[in-house]
C-alpha cells in the first residue's frame, strides 16, 4: 500500500506502534513460532522479552482498564512478553517484508483495534494511520490492506483463543517486572 510506504519513509518505523521508549509489538508464542518456520530466523533475531517499557504499560492500562481487562491483565502480570525486537527487523523502507497474513496479528489488524474481553473489532478514529482517520467503515480499512472481513474475524477467533489459553498459564500471583533485565538465550525449541 502506497499510503503504508509513505507513513514509513516519514516517521522512520512502523505505522502500528510509536516505538519511542523502547515499545514494542507483543507477540503471542504460537506467533513467534509461525514466523520463525516461516522466516527460518531463531527467535533470539527477532524477539525481545524485556519487560515492557513503563510507559507503554501505562498507555495500555489508561488506555484499556475499563473497555479490555484481559488485556490489562496480560500486560500487567506477563513478567516478559514477547514482542518484535528494535522495533521491528521486518521492517523494510518498501514495507513490511512478512506475507499478510503471517504478520503478528496487532499488525494485521491496525488501523482497527480490537477487544479481547468482548471478543470484537471496530473501527476508531484514535489513530495515526491516515487510512483509519479517513474510513467511514471497517470494510474501507480492510480494502486498503486488501483483507476480508471474514479472514480478519477467523484470524481474532485464533489470536484470541491463543491469548486466553497464555493469560490461563500465568500465575495469577505474578506481578509485572518494571526494571529492565537482560533478555535471554531463546531458541526455536522455547515456542
Amino acid at each position: 500500500m502506497s499510503t503504508c510506504r509513505d507513513c514509513i519513509a516519514t516517521t522512520n518505523g512502523c505505522c502500528n506502534t510509536v516505538f519511542a521508549d523502547g515499545w514494542k509489538v507483543i507477540l503471542l508464542p504460537n506467533e513467534v513460532k509461525r514466523i520463525s518456520r516461516l522466516t527460518a530466523k531463531d527467535p533470539c533475531e527477532f524477539v525481545d522479552t524485556s519487560p515492557l517499557p513503563p510507559s507503554q504499560l501505562r498507555w495500555y492500562i489508561s488506555r484499556y482498564a475499563l473497555e479490555d481487562p484481559l488485556w490489562v491483565r496480560l500486560v500487567s502480570i506477563w513478567r516478559h512478553p514477547t514482542g518484535l525486537k528494535n522495533g521491528c527487523v521486518f521492517l523494510r523502507p518498501e514495507g513490511c517484508s512478512l506475507p499478510y497474513q503471517d504478520k503478528p496479528f496487532l499488525c494485521q489488524v491496525y488501523p482497527l483495534d480490537f477487544n479481547i474481553t468482548r471478543g470484537n473489532i471496530f473501527l476508531t478514529k484514535e489513530t495515526n494511520c491516515p487510512v483509519g482517520q479517513n474510513a467511514t467503515s471497517i470494510k474501507e480499512v480492510l480494502a486498503a490492506s486488501r483483507d476480508d472481513w471474514e479472514g480478519l474475524q477467523r484470524r481474532f477467533r485464533v489470536f484470541r483463543r491463543h491469548f486466553v489459553s497464555l493469560l490461563r498459564t500465568i500465575p495469577a500471583s505474578s506481578t509485572m517486572v518494571r526494571r529492565q533485565s537482560p533478555s535471554p538465550a531463546w531458541s526455536r525449541s522455547d515456542f
